[in-house]
């Protein structure tokens, strides 16, 4: 169910940048103001999978090192 918000004590020059942005966009501002929030919500989800993405890869990464110098270590010996 959609919720609303109010923002209070928003200075007039961000009202204004946020009129003209959304005129660019051919929306109102209402839009385009739920897009952007929307959008920073989305990136914020999107940073912390993209975090999660690289702690398994340097993981991985480490793994594969480990495994890499237990084959050589093998290989060594059993020549």
């Amino acid at each position: 169910m959609p919720k609303s918000i109010t923002v209070k004590k928003l200075p007039g020059a961000t009202v204004v940048a946020l009129n003209e942005l959304a005129t660019k966009a051919g929306v109102s501002q209402n839009v385009y103001v739920k897009t952007l929030l929307q959008n920073h919500v989305d990136s914020v989800a999107v940073h912390g999978a993209y975090q999660r993405f690289e702690h398994l890869v340097n993981q991985t990464a480490k793994v594969i090192e480990k495994n890499t110098d237990v084959l050589e270590k093998f290989i060594e010996i059993n020549s």
